[in-house]
């Protein structure tokens, strides 16, 4: 029986090998459309071998194009379903926010929000990430009294830490424990 390579067992290796073949090519691209270039025009006189140099120049520059065009269309959709999970974690915002007037504190877990304060805890919307984590008193590390972290975590299986987290003050440092971050809507990411 075929079994998978190990490397496919582990899907963010996987994207991690697959997204360094594809910079490096996208480096590679831009000199070597550069030396195509020069041999089209060194070979001016020979229009086969002068075409066939500037075709591969073109082909080398339309692939660094597409590569910036896929990079930024990601990025669109990324931030687009952050956008939507934020939006998916509005209820339990203010599910704990009602908890919090009603009883003087926040609770000790989101379960506590079921089914006074919101019917049932909603998922993320985020296929690889499906769940939200909620920590009482606590600012990522940081400990803060009458407050919490409503957190999504967006690691990609031990290579990275990142998350995305909302704050009830909605203040957040451009940089949390060493790490920039990204604010979308009113909940941060945090760049591993």
């Amino acid at each position: 029986m075929w079994s998978a390579p190990k490397f496919l067992h582990y899907p963010s290796i996987f994207v991690l090998f697959a997204g360094g073949i594809a910079i490096f090519a996208f480096l590679a691209a831009i000199p070597f459309s550069l030396s195509f270039a020069a041999r089209g025009l060194m070979n001016w006189r020979d229009r086969p071998t002068a075409l066939s140099h500037l075709g591969r120049m073109v082909v080398c520059i339309l692939f660094a194009i597409t590569f910036v065009a896929v990079l930024r269309w990601t990025s669109m959709r990324r931030t687009a379903a952050f956008t939507r999970a934020s939006a998916n974690g509005a209820p339990i915002v203010a599910a704990l926010k009602t908890y919090r007037t009603n009883n003087g504190e926040y609770p000790d877990s989101l379960q506590q929000l079921v089914p006074e304060c919101v019917p049932a805890l909603p998922w993320t919307g985020l296929i690889g990430y499906p769940n939200f984590t909620y920590r009482k008193g606590y600012n990522d590390i940081s400990a803060v009294p009458d407050s919490y972290e409503l957190r999504i975590n967006c690691s990609s299986g031990g290579i990275n830490f990142d998350r995305f987290i909302y704050w009830p003050s909605e203040t957040y440092p451009k940089q949390i424990q060493g790490n920039g971050t990204e604010l979308i809507g009113r909940w941060v990411y945090v760049h591993e």
